[in-house]
């Protein structure tokens, strides 16, 4: 899909099809299509050209699989995969702090979390979550709307 083609559903509509049975798992076909479709959109979220994306649940969501997703599946092995990085972070607060997530379903919602990943550990006790529970890694607000939702 070309950069002006490529709306937030779009985006979310893929990932959300593709399932859980192909978000973690190394699969080149997979990779390659995801490339293939959404590149123009990933180097746009990363200049900030959707940034406006980010107003709401969707948009949000969408950006956040750009620059979190995507470049682990587009870019595996290269620092290229990691360049993105805190601008999801950046974008993960906001949404969370705007109740977006909230509006995410739950199976896609665990993407808005993900991007804060490296630090759940010292942020695990003082939320009293789970170690592995994707709400872990922020503040306890955030760990309850997880784990009661």
């Amino acid at each position: 899909m070309k950069e002006a083609a490529v709306q937030a559903d779009d985006v979310a509509t893929f990932w959300r099809d593709a399932g859980p049975q192909r978000w973690f798992k190394k699969d080149a076909a997979f990779d390659a299509d995801f490339r293939a479709r959404f590149l123009a959109a990933h180097d746009a979220a990363a200049r900030g050209a959707l940034d406006d994306w980010a107003r709401d649940a969707q948009g949000s969501l969408a950006l956040l699989i750009l620059l979190d997703q995507f470049p682990r599946n587009a870019f595996r092995n290269s620092p290229r995969m990691f360049a993105t990085d805190a601008q999801a972070l950046a974008i993960a607060n906001a949404a969370v702090d705007a109740g977006h997530d909230m509006a995410v379903e739950q199976d896609l919602r665990n993407f808005i979390y993900l991007q804060a990943r490296p630090i759940k550990k010292r942020h695990t006790a003082k939320a009293g979550c789970p170690p592995r529970h994707p709400g872990a890694n922020r503040r306890p607000r955030l760990a309850a709307r997880t784990i009661d939702k």
